[in-house]
């Protein structure tokens, strides 16, 4: 099996998955890259941004495998209340 070097694979992670896809600061984010395995630390904004990160760092040649050890502010996976309409 090919594998990309790490460096590239952990380059291309912060440009195609954090500044180009989620358009995140990078500077709350570290991306590590060892022997094809990708460990995600940091914190971003909404939790479905951290689900996101993995599976596109996941999607990226040269992945075998992603940790994922993002955290996030505000979960936007649930809803507080259901609203209704009133007629």
């Amino acid at each position: 099996m090919f594998l990309d070097d790490d460096a590239d694979v952990q380059a291309r992670i912060v440009r195609e998955v954090f500044e180009r896809v989620l358009w995140a600061d990078t500077s709350t984010v570290q991306v590590s890259v060892t022997d094809g395995v990708v460990i995600l630390r940091g914190r971003l904004h909404r939790r479905s941004e951290v689900t996101l990160a993995a599976r596109l760092a996941a999607a990226q040649d040269g992945v075998v495998a992603v940790d994922n050890e993002l955290t996030y502010d505000t979960d936007d996976t649930v809803h507080d209340t259901l609203v209704t309409p009133g007629w």
